[in-house]
């Protein structure tokens, strides 16, 4: 438990308070914080902020944790009073705090309440009309055997004496019955007419709840651009870093679509110095929940160092879409830090057109190594000596194909083997020919090499 961080003097009592208890449920698991969010699938960063009394976790969280220490320890769930317990002190941690996710979580779980009494009112309304339903039933059923009954006296009234007692004592109980019921019907229908308006009320109440829900999301998205309201460079002033974390701060609060959202409605200098002050795992499951060009947009102005971190945490499959559609100067800054692998599986995802352009922009020593790790082609052309082409032509023919096998035909003229580089020149000399601009993307590649050579 020593890697939790200390609880602040300013935190609110109810804030501090809940923070205590959480910690103490942590200590019955007997676990570390690490150990913790791992289990739960969450970053670490989040949850030691949970248990800091710095941020109020969803009710989720703090039940779970609840549970799994109680269980844990007793062998049984927790009580009805002790997850009430809990439940109003993080309410009242939320009240508390004041912040627009503060507003938006307390309305969720009003909201949450109303939608449960609603359920229940609708529960109770069915119930009610089924009983009532069967009571009318039942009430028909009685009446046509009172029928029945009254046509017997009637029947009997001027012969046998003794039958005719029997069916007038029928009689009575079936009426005796059908009035008995008649009061239940009528407490039945009363009792409905009441579920009904508890119904309605808490339709309503619903309804008015999500309007209200509905503000607080806008507002709550709002804040961390009105934050963000100027434009800065990445860290390059003490206020607006402190502005940078406050809307961080706001965007970590929020679940990662609706932080994307505010993200991509933030100029892009004022979203990467937002981003570089929030949690890495969490900034990088924003950017890639924002659409690639606005992910492009951040990175082009981001830091170089930020950027590899957050695309390095980022799900493998959402990087080539942001690197189709960033600038070439940055992207290739990016590229030129990467591993000679990690820029040849980012050169071989990306569009033909835009891998030449990236090459064109980045370092030549750099693009090189790239491009000579990128694809087998060099098979095509390996074998014998300068005095044959081997099968030069045959990869002339595929090249004209698949325009990016262009870039990896390039890498091949520092290749180690001469006979691959001239092989490669070949190539190149040939596909230009057809494809002259395509080469013109590769000026500057070319003029480094001349100059080497």
């Amino acid at each position: 438990m020593g890697e939790l961080k200390p609880l602040r003097d300013d935190l609110p009592p109810a804030a501090r308070q809940l923070a205590d208890e959480m910690r103490d449920l942590l200590r019955v698991l007997g676990i570390t914080l690490n150990r913790y969010a791992a289990r739960k699938y969450l970053d670490h960063g989040s949850v030691s902020r949970f248990l800091s009394g710095e941020r109020i976790p969803p009710w989720n969280f703090v039940h779970d944790l609840l549970v799994e220490a109680t269980e844990h320890r007793d062998g049984v769930p927790p009580t009805q009073p002790v997850v009430e317990h809990l439940m109003r002190l993080r309410r009242s941690a939320l009240e508390a705090g004041g912040s627009p996710s503060h507003q938006v979580q307390l309305l969720q779980d009003r909201l949450h309440d109303a939608d449960r009494e609603a359920s229940r009112a609708a529960a109770r309304e069915r119930e009610l009309r089924e009983a009532l339903q069967a009571a009318q039933h039942r009430a028909a059923e009685l009446l046509v055997s009172e029928r029945e009954a009254r046509a017997l006296v009637d029947v009997e009234r001027d012969g046998h004496h003794t039958e005719l007692a029997l069916y007038e004592h029928d009689l009575t109980a079936e009426r005796a019955s059908s009035a008995a019921l008649a009061g239940r019907i009528q407490a039945l229908e009363e009792e409905l007419r009441i579920a009904h308006q508890r119904l309605i009320v808490a339709e309503r109440r619903c309804g008015e709840l999500e309007r209200q829900l509905e503000h607080a999301l806008r507002d709550e998205a709002q804040q961390p651009q009105r934050l963000a309201g100027r434009t800065w460079a990445e860290g390059d002033d003490p206020r607006a870093a402190k502005t940078a974390q406050q809307a961080a701060a706001a965007l970590e609060e929020m679940n990662p679509t609706r932080a994307a959202g505010s993200l991509a409605a933030m100029a892009p200098a004022a979203a990467a110095a937002t981003l570089s002050a929030m949690v890495p795992a969490n900034a990088a499951a924003a950017l890639q929940i924002m659409d690639p060009a606005s992910s492009a947009s951040v990175f082009g102005v981001m830091r170089t160092a930020s950027a590899l971190r957050y695309l390095d945490a980022m799900d493998p499959r959402r990087v080539p879409p942001v690197m189709d559609v960033m600038s070439p100067e940055p992207a290739a800054v990016i590229l030129d830090a990467l591993s000679r692998e990690g820029a040849a599986d980012a050169l071989a995802a990306v569009s033909s057109e835009q891998a030449a352009r990236l090459v064109g922009k980045m370092n030549p020593v750099r693009a090189t190594d790239a491009l000579s790790a990128m694809s087998p082609v060099f098979k095509h052309l390996a074998g014998g000596d300068r005095r044959s082409i081997g099968k030069a032509d045959d990869l002339v023919e595929e090249v004209l194909a698949a325009p990016k096998r262009f870039a990896e035909v390039m890498g091949g003229r520092d290749h180690d083997g001469s006979v691959i580089r001239m092989r490669c020149a070949d190539v190149a000399e040939k596909v230009s020919r057809v494809r002259p601009e395509w080469l013109q993307l590769f000026f500057r590649h070319c003029l480094f090499w001349h100059q080497q050579y």
